[in-house]
């Protein structure tokens, strides 16, 4: 099995990010409070974190980034909505998705083992 090489650049649009990242912005807030609790589950980073490097590019530069982002693009509400480009991204990641995380991949979106 080979690994997804890193960094892996996904463009996009600046009104596409933005919306990813309030859509994720509860979790985000989550996760600073964990951190700042010093809780050992807190997450590295979040795709807020992640989306927030570049204006047009989301930037994905190791194994855990990029288990966030298929997560995050899969189960959070821009998955939700069924938007195009949300699917359209996952499809970009979802082989490397699968080689670091089978389970992730079968389990989401909706289920469905694409």
């Amino acid at each position: 099995m080979t690994t997804a090489s890193y960094p892996i650049k996904l463009k996009s649009s600046r009104p596409f990010i933005d919306e990813f990242e309030a859509c994720e912005y509860g979790h985000y807030e989550d996760q600073l409070a964990l951190r700042s609790e010093g809780e050992e589950e807190a997450e590295k980073l979040t795709s807020v974190e992640i989306c927030e490097r570049h204006k047009t590019v989301i930037e994905i530069r190791n194994d855990d980034e990029l288990a966030e982002i298929y997560f995050s693009l899969a189960s959070g509400t821009i998955g939700l909505y069924k938007c195009a480009h949300a699917n359209r991204l996952l499809d970009q990641i979802r082989d490397r998705a699968r080689q670091i995380d089978p389970d992730l991949v079968k389990t989401w979106p909706c289920n469905n083992g694409l």
